[in-house]
């Protein structure tokens, strides 16, 4: 089983409002493991680049990024490609996020990806008085 190093990239504080939630419902034990860095507006693509570059050490890393296209997943795209090591997943939600801290541990990497994305989905639902 392998140990995943988890960021969480958004504009703004997006990525620090979802690390409290997570502390709140899964403890402040996470605070090693979860790693919010959120663009701000005065940042520019390079100093957030050079940012992350910085955090990164050799252990396997997932990217949880906001919005598909926007400047976190970009760059947080760069680093892998540069590192040819690594996941982005955009559209980041507690569902998914949640799932991914209690397991945290994996087999298959790929497998395990793709079950954080199908909880991500299933956590998104639909309610009216006509259902």
């Amino acid at each position: 089983m392998s140990k995943i190093k988890i960021f969480i990239l958004t504009h703004g504080d997006l990525c620090n409002a979802l690390s409290q939630v997570l502390r709140h419902m899964l403890g402040d034990s996470l605070s090693n493991e979860v790693i919010s860095v959120p663009l701000k507006k005065d940042m520019s693509r390079d100093s957030y680049y050079e940012l992350l570059n910085s955090m990164i050490s050799n252990e396997e890393t997932i990217f949880f990024t906001d919005i598909p296209g926007g400047t976190p997943d970009i760059i947080a795209k760069m680093i892998v490609m540069k590192r040819e090591r690594g996941t982005v997943i955009s559209g980041v939600n507690l569902p998914m996020l949640i799932n991914l801290i209690r397991q945290k541990e994996y087999d298959d990497p790929e497998d395990f990806v793709n079950k954080l994305i199908i909880s991500g989905k299933n956590g998104i639902q639909k309610f009216n008085n006509k259902d």
